[in-house]
């Protein structure tokens, strides 16, 4: 059993990349985070597999 489901995961990471691109110019290092974030969602499959569970096709 994980230690966190894959849904409070997505949220996690989508509130991260949200205050990263909300802080109006990130930056760098805001960037990186972003692209890693991005990275984690789409090569892991955790937000297509979260959105096939609320009925979404993403």
């Amino acid at each position: 059993m994980p230690l966190i489901s894959r849904e409070a995961l997505v949220c996690f990471h989508l509130d991260q990349l949200a205050a990263i691109v909300s802080s109006g110019h990130p930056g760098p290092g805001g960037a990186v985070q972003a692209s890693i974030i991005l990275r984690v969602l789409m090569d892991d499959g955790l937000l297509g597999r979260v959105g096939r569970d609320h009925g979404l096709d993403l």
